[in-house]
């Protein structure tokens, strides 16, 4: 009889264990399924977001391209070589007077001018509109469309846009 009577509490035992068994199945069960719900959206919001940089990535392209577009470069054999102390702002407006006739005012035309390691000097202009003195200097008409006159282009002077 005491044999039967632990077999019957060792049954209760292995029912009550099956229970907390399915129980915490259950428990893990719902928290996997919750996991998974929130990596999901989660997966989704980042594709989101990826969508999302990808289009900035494109405007800030465009943005850069478009601020290229609004700076002149200046070398060629007539440009002074580097020297200490230059001031390039200076260099370019003078240049760009003697040479093609168009005088820049310093504080209204240009953002910045500065010397590249290569020699040559790049200004990025303020203002581009038509009639400005960027249209004027970038969109010249007359003998090489670039250099209007004849003895500049013998001096190998160019001018990039």
């Amino acid at each position: 009889m005491a044999s039967k009577a632990s077999v019957v509490a060792l049954q209760k035992e292995l029912e009550t264990l099956k229970e907390e068994v399915v129980k915490n199945f259950e428990t893990t069960n719902n928290r996997v399924t919750d996991v998974e719900t929130r990596v999901s959206k989660t997966e989704d919001r980042l594709d989101e977001l990826e969508k999302k940089m990808t289009l900035i990535d494109d405007q800030l392209n465009d943005l850069k391209r478009q601020s290229c577009k609004i700076c002149v470069v200046l070398g060629g054999a007539d440009l002074p070589p580097r020297t200490a102390g230059e001031n390039p702002t200076n260099i370019f407006c003078d240049l760009v007077q003697s040479k093609y006739g168009i005088r820049i005012n310093k504080a209204v035309d240009l953002s910045t001018v500065h010397r590249r390691a290569r020699g040559d000097i790049i200004a990025k202009f303020v203002k581009t509109s038509p009639g400005s003195n960027f249209d004027q200097l970038a969109h010249r008409r007359g003998v090489g469309n670039r250099n209007p006159r004849l003895e500049d282009i013998r001096q190998r002077t160019f001018v990039e846009i």
